[in-house]
C-alpha cells in the first residue's frame, strides 16, 4: 500500500494563493517548483477539491475566435457535410479539431447545413420496376417445396420452457400444448 502524502498548511495556503485564474497544469507546475515536489495534476485537483479551492477559469480551453465562428457559419450555409466542413476549417486555421468538435460548435451556435443523406427529388432508384430482390443464380438458393427449416421438430417432441414447464408439439406447423394440461 502506498503511503499518503501529507500536505501542510503552507501547501494549502499557497494553493489558495496561486489557483485563481490558472489551469490545473500551471498550478501543478508552480506548486512543484515552489516546494521541490513531484505531485501530479490529479493530486493537485483532488487537494483543491478537498479544501474547496476553485480555479475560476472556464473548464474548457477550446475556444473559437469570432473569425473561426464566422467561417463555420459560412461553411454551414454552403450545405457541406460535417467531414468537409471539418477538413476546410482545419486547413484554413491550421488546427486539428475533430468532426465531432466542429459539429458541437455548429449545434451550439445554431449553424445548420442543408447537406443530408437522402435522395433528391426526381431520383430514380436502381431497383425501380424490379419484382422483389433478385440476382442471377439466386433461384438455386431459394427454399423448395417440402424443405423444412433447421428449427423444425416432429409432432410429439417435448421442450422445457424457461419457466420450467414441459411443452409438447401436437400438430403442424407450430401447435404446442403444455404437457400437464
Amino acid at each position: 500500500m502506498m503511503a499518503k502524502k501529507k500536505y501542510t498548511d503552507e501547501h494549502i495556503d499557497y494553493l489558495r494563493e496561486i489557483s485563481p485564474g490558472r489551469y490545473n497544469d500551471e498550478v501543478t507546475k508552480l506548486f512543484n517548483e515552489r516546494f521541490g515536489m513531484n505531485v501530479t495534476e490529479m493530486a493537485i485537483r483532488t487537494l483543491r477539491q478537498k479544501h474547496g479551492i476553485k480555479l475560476g477559469v472556464p473548464k474548457s480551453r477550446v475556444q473559437y475566435s469570432i473569425e473561426q465562428l464566422a467561417y463555420l457559419q459560412e461553411l454551414s450555409a454552403q450545405g457541406l457535410f460535417n467531414a468537409e466542413i471539418t477538413r476546410l476549417f482545419n486547413k484554413k486555421f491550421g488546427t486539428k479539431r475533430t468532426e465531432i468538435a466542429i459539429q458541437q460548435q455548429r449545434c451550439k451556435y445554431g449553424f445548420k447545413t442543408d447537406a443530408r443523406y437522402y435522395w433528391q427529388k426526381g431520383h430514380t432508384p436502381w431497383n425501380k420496376g424490379k419484382k422483389g430482390m433478385s440476382y442471377e443464380g439466386m433461384e438455386a438458393t431459394q427454399f423448395k417445396p417440402g424443405n423444412r427449416p433447421h428449427t423444425w421438430v416432429p409432432v410429439g417432441s417435448e421442450v422445457i420452457t424457461k419457466d420450467g414447464y414441459t411443452k409438447i408439439k401436437v400438430a403442424e406447423p407450430n401447435k404446442w400444448r403444455l404437457k400437464h394440461r
